[in-house]
């Protein structure tokens, strides 16, 4: 029986037509900046002549662009004079994700993205399908019938949930990114209302400067509008959020704006990782994430527990989870200097600063004064990484490893052996009896250890 084939939607070729108009956007502005109208005329008819033929291709591609299902495949066949078929084997699939954003929302789409156990020859592919074949080619890889709910936050979980699934660097950047936009149009109402925040932030900032010197006061006042927006963002991201099984499938579905659902083989997970983060600490809550092949799931954590009920709430969907038995590491076969150099270099120069401003620029001496503070903690953080950073394997086959980065110690517990080690030494270390090691997974993530004993490190390579 042959299969059935649909097309993907008009919007999966929707880059063509944005570089369509940069293609006819820059001819006609430079005729128009050296007043020539007749050159106007001439870029305006190529321009016009560029964007059907965009168009035209665009066409052609979705005419001729069609996927099928066929038992145990996904096939996809592009191309316009030569075709091209592609085969994605429902055998290589770790993650299915179905994202509606609010353009495929009012335009009936849904953005459909396939990763895949192993990031060779990719790690995912993304199609732009009718919301109805989205949802039937889901259901056909991933079937979501009778689930039951494993995590749904609700009232104070739910603002918990919210706070340690805010990323205020994502926040940082995405608002750099939104600013250079917007200054690149000249527009009445965008400029009114760039006008008006930037006064929103000046009030503000003279609120905060009567309690706090100058510098120190707009740096707070920063932070404290970035701490907002990341907040912001993570409620509407968060919006709705779930988590179900469904036999051997664990489904997410969030979002208040772009609706996401994520469908997840637990069979395909490679690691499990628990982020603790200052925030993590303060409110007792363990976030986890979780990596499936080319699917990391960075953007939110699969759930927040409490550190009393890790492994009991974990095993409810990761039978292999399990904390370690045993302490990870030997503080006596270390240096604290391969842990404290980076961070106590860094707080040695901010007090340095710090001394240096007192008599010659007073003004900075607060915000020298609290970059020390940061030092402090990093060094802090480092030095509990000195006690706990290390790596072992479990009764279960599986591995444990701790380590510590800025200010976040990641618990992770890798499920997979398809791994590979290297392991470094300096001359020092090799007549100690020490290295780095460094792990990498089928997900591309490394995992690195400081200061383990050769002799342990060297066994975990053959102890498969």
């Amino acid at each position: 029986m042959e299969a059935e084939r649909f097309h993907l939607h008009p919007l999966q070729y929707a880059g063509l037509i944005r570089y369509a108009l940069a293609l006819c956007l820059v001819p006609a502005v430079n005729a128009l900046l050296d007043l020539d109208l007749h050159a106007v005329r001439l870029a305006l008819g190529q321009s016009a002549g560029i964007l059907c033929g965009f168009i035209l291709l665009g066409y052609f591609l979705w005419r001729f662009g069609t996927v099928s299902i066929v038992p145990g495949a996904v096939i996809a066949d592009r191309g316009v004079l030569f075709s091209r078929s592609v085969f994605y084997m429902r055998s290589q699939l770790s993650a299915v994700q179905l994202r509606r954003t609010l353009l495929c929302r009012l335009l009936g789409a849904s953005q459909v993205t396939l990763y895949f156990k192993s990031e060779h020859p990719v790690p995912s592919v993304q199609l732009t399908l009718p919301r109805t074949r989205a949802r039937q080619l889901a259901d056909e890889l991933m079937p979501a019938r009778d689930t039951h709910t494993v995590f749904e936050p609700g009232g104070f979980d739910r603002l918990l949930f919210v706070a340690l699934s805010a990323n205020i660097l994502a926040t940082c950047a995405l608002s750099v990114l939104t600013v250079w936009r917007l200054t690149r149009f000249e527009n009445n109402r965008l400029m009114h209302l760039q006008a008006a925040a930037e006064a929103g932030f000046v009030r503000t900032e003279q609120l905060v400067a009567a309690i706090l010197p100058a510098g120190l006061s707009m740096l707070v006042t920063l932070m404290f509008y970035l701490g907002v927006l990341s907040l912001l963002r993570s409620f509407l991201s968060t919006a709705g959020f779930s988590l179900r099984r469904c036999q051997g499938v664990l489904i997410t579905r969030s979002g208040f704006f772009t609706h996401t659902e994520r469908r997840i083989l637990i069979a395909c997970v490679n690691s499990s990782s628990v982020h603790l983060t200052l925030w993590a600490r303060l409110l007792h809550r363990w976030p986890v994430y979780l990596t499936a092949g080319g699917f990391h799931g960075r953007e939110l954590p699969l759930v927040v527990i409490r550190p009393a009920d890790a492994e009991f709430q974990l095993r409810r969907f990761l039978p292999e989870f399990t904390l370690p038995r045993q302490r990870l590491c030997n503080p006596r076969r270390r240096k604290p200097t391969s842990f404290l150099w980076k961070c106590g270099a860094a707080a040695a120069l901010t007090l340095a600063l710090c001394g240096v401003s007192l008599w010659a620029l007073p003004g900075l001496t607060w915000l020298l004064a609290l970059a020390f503070v940061f030092a402090l903690v990093w060094c802090l953080a480092h030095l509990e990484a000195f006690f706990t950073e290390g790596v072992c394997k479990n009764e279960n086959r599986t591995f444990t490893v701790q380590y510590t980065r800025g200010f976040t110690r990641y618990l992770v517990s890798v499920y997979t052996n398809d791994l590979a080690f290297r392991l470094r030494q300096n001359p020092i270390a090799a007549n100690e009896g020490r290295c780095n090691l460094s792990i990498y997974t089928p997900s591309r993530t490394t995992l690195r250890v400081r200061s383990v004993e050769y002799t342990l490190a060297n066994r975990l390579q053959f102890n498969m």
